[in-house]
């Protein structure tokens, strides 16, 4: 029996694109009239037949992706999904999302899943960097990967990462601490993932090059275990002069702990925060921010996806820039 030709094989015979392709085919998207008569030409000397079928099920040919973040219920990685969405809406690529809640062994269920949809590409952000199952599923597939902020399958053909550059921000806003004459400072950060790996490392470089004490701190995505180590300083008479909060999450409960002991923001101790969230902004003096184009996240996951959907590009690295913005939250010490 003869093998059944594909969309890939007319791609490959046409010399484009299996996107541009796929626009063809489905009628969705422009494709210029001189690539639409190749595309033609190959369809019919090849003989190549669309499952409409398929098309009828996935609404288009080679248009649908799967995205994974580990908790929806974080305030920043639904607005990573949805700048995503909006950016794949665009191409007319259909997005279906799942979040394991931080799970590793529910991740790696999903992706399966999904793998089953033949979906066409997969945006990932893994609840654990070590999570194999994961790591093996997606070894086997030759779709486009696109992971975001996390140090996962580097090496392997058909995987591009989106990546924050958190030490950066992190030296600014230690430069700012030095000028404006703190001597100690502590980072809260999660104890998993590319995120606080480096923002402790960059922390303690950055401390140690101006002579100030560090410390820090790794817990839990829970952020109780902040408001504790908060409370016990204090009792002990050992708050730093800065704080640094390394995950969004854990700016409430450090807030609360400092209210409980009396301690007021911009008067007794520097407060600094990761991201721009609510919190943070109407919080009185607002707090300072070691911040980053969120949305960039997104448009460049995007980029990536196409190019190797379209062009066949193997897969990249994409940096993006943190920054500091300095506020009244910051003690300015004699």
């Amino acid at each position: 029996m003869a093998r059944k030709i594909t969309i890939r094989d007319v791609s490959k015979h046409a010399g484009v694109g299996l996107g541009t392709v796929s626009r063809f085919v489905s009628g969705r998207g422009y494709v210029k009239q001189e690539t639409g008569e190749k595309i033609r030409a190959s369809i019919e000397e090849l003989g190549f037949m669309p499952s409409f079928h398929a098309m009828a099920m996935r609404g288009t040919v080679g248009t649908s992706v799967s995205v994974i973040v580990p908790d929806i219920s974080n305030a920043l990685s639904s607005f990573v999904v949805k700048t995503l969405g909006d950016e794949l809406r665009q191409h007319d690529v259909k997005m279906f999302f799942a979040s394991p809640s931080g799970r590793p062994e529910v991740e790696a269920e999903i992706v399966q899943n999904f793998i089953s949809r033949a979906v066409d590409g997969m945006f990932l952000m893994p609840s654990d960097e070590d999570n194999e199952a994961t790591a093996n599923l997606l070894q086997l597939q030759n779709f486009p990967k696109i992971i975001l902020e996390r140090d996962f399958m580097h090496g392997l053909p058909s995987v591009s990462h989106v990546l924050t550059d958190h030490a950066s921000g992190i030296f600014e806003a230690v430069a700012y601490l030095n000028v404006t004459n703190h001597t100690s400072a502590a980072l809260f950060c999660p104890e998993k993932g590319r995120p606080g790996r480096d923002r402790g490392r960059a922390f303690t470089d950055a401390m140690n090059s101006y002579n100030m004490q560090a410390t820090v701190l790794v817990g839990s995505m829970d952020g109780d275990w902040v408001h504790d180590e908060i409370i016990r300083m204090s009792c002990a008479n050992a708050l730093p002069e800065a704080l640094i909060v390394g995950h969004n999450r854990y700016l409430a409960p450090l807030i609360t702990a400092l209210r409980k002991r009396g301690h007021i923001i911009g008067r007794d101790v520097s407060l600094i925060t990761h991201d721009r969230v609510d919190l943070g902004e109407l919080h009185f003096p607002p707090i300072a921010t070691i911040e980053r184009d969120i949305a960039l996240i997104g448009k460049l996951a995007c980029r990536c996806y196409l190019d190797m959907r379209d062009n066949g590009d193997e897969g990249r690295r994409e940096v993006i820039p943190t920054t500091f913005r300095p506020t009244s939250s910051i003690v300015k010490r004699l």
